[in-house]
């Protein structure tokens, strides 16, 4: 159990890890589901043996729920519209909105919303126990400015060119991808400028920040 279910050094193991943390069931989990697997986990690294009467199958099942819904470092219980596992059915009904806005009112709408929820989830899945909510919220606004201004602009575009209307399903895919950039290396910035990431020990308390981890 000190170590990933799936091959990470292989397409198919990263696969398979990636499916494990979007799996949407982990969402029906209760509070008291997640701590009895966390039980479970604890006897393990304790008498090194799987508990009395509990499959292996059980065993990955029990770390995967602890890992989709606790903090790593904090070992709060993560929002969970805001969880990995969230991520498909939460962008789902937003896809469709954005493909399906007309007017700049609804396209403004829709981008502000989609933005929105990246934020949350850049939030709930920071790598650290504290988060720097400068960084964050000027990723925000970058984001939902660049994204509500690319949607409005290509659909100006295009309508003033009539040739260009072939394209319009893909304006908004143009403007999440940007804005999903931009918010990403706002987000990651401090990280990228050399600040490193945070260093925790065996009881989750922080150590600093690491450049080569």
């Amino acid at each position: 159990m000190d170590h990933p279910r799936y091959d990470q050094s292989t397409f198919f193991g990263r696969l398979m890890g990636m499916y494990d943390y979007i799996d949407p069931r982990t969402l029906f989990l209760s509070s008291d589901d997640v701590k009895q697997c966390q039980a479970m986990l604890e006897e393990f690294k304790k008498t090194g043996r799987v508990p009395a009467g509990v499959t292996d199958e059980e065993m990955w099942a029990a770390r995967k729920n602890v890992e989709v819904s606790l903090h790593p470092i904090t070992g709060e219980e993560l929002f969970r519209p805001g969880r990995m596992s969230a991520f498909v059915p939460m962008n789902a009904p937003l896809c469709a909105l954005m493909l399906m806005a007309n007017g700049p009112k609804q396209v403004v709408l829709t981008q502000w919303l989609n933005q929105t929820y990246n934020s949350v989830n850049n939030y709930v899945n920071r790598a650290g126990a504290t988060v720097d909510w400068s960084a964050l919220l000027q990723s925000y606004g970058l984001a939902v400015t660049s994204a509500c201004g690319i949607s409005l602009a290509a659909s100006s575009v295009i309508s003033a060119v009539p040739a260009l209307q072939v394209l319009g399903p893909f304006v908004p895919y143009l403007a999440v991808v940007a804005a999903g950039s931009a918010n990403m290396t706002f987000t990651r910035m401090e990280e990228w400028n050399g600040a490193g990431v945070t260093v925790v020990d065996e009881t989750g308390r922080e150590l600093g920040m690491s450049k080569k981890a």
